[in-house]
């Protein structure tokens, strides 16, 4: 929890996954005693951020046991970090927490994925149910796709 950033990056680069891997519990037990702030938030975040890649189901479970707000948080840092190699995980986090559909942030990460990959984009969204949320996304893709 030190505030010496080679300290945290340190921490974060070599014993977070670590843990994360070998004792993801101390982990949690860690996050919870910490106070509120800056320090609790950053390492809430990096565990977010670090966990939903190498075990999204614990992930997925520890988020669920925050309060609403820091669930709200780590759910949007587990979307973004999705977002980078695994978009249709992202959508459905987001999705799971109800977070990015409020603020555009969903459909820009749709729009930079039909850019980046629009072949698996529309795989994924022509093998998505209908309805309103659908919907939104799918224009997003198409309309990225037709601008081509």
């Amino acid at each position: 929890m030190s505030r010496d950033l080679q300290h945290r990056e340190t921490a974060f680069n070599v014993v977070l996954p670590e843990l994360l891997r070998e004792e993801p519990d101390r982990v949690i037990a860690l996050v919870a005693r910490q106070e509120p702030g800056e320090a609790r938030d950053a390492l809430r975040d990096e565990v977010a951020r670090q966990w939903i890649t190498k075990n999204h189901d614990a992930a997925i479970e520890w988020m669920n046991s925050l309060d609403q707000t820091e669930r709200t948080a780590t759910a949007t840092i587990a979307t973004r970090t999705l977002a980078a190699t695994n978009p249709a995980q992202a959508i459905a986090v987001a999705d799971q927490f109800g977070v990015g559909r409020d603020d555009g942030s969903l459909e820009h990460m749709v729009q930079i994925w039909a850019t980046e990959k629009p072949d698996e984009a529309m795989r994924w969204i022509e093998a998505q149910p209908p309805g309103e949320r659908t919907a939104q996304l799918r224009a997003r893709i198409e309309q990225v796709i037709s601008r081509r």
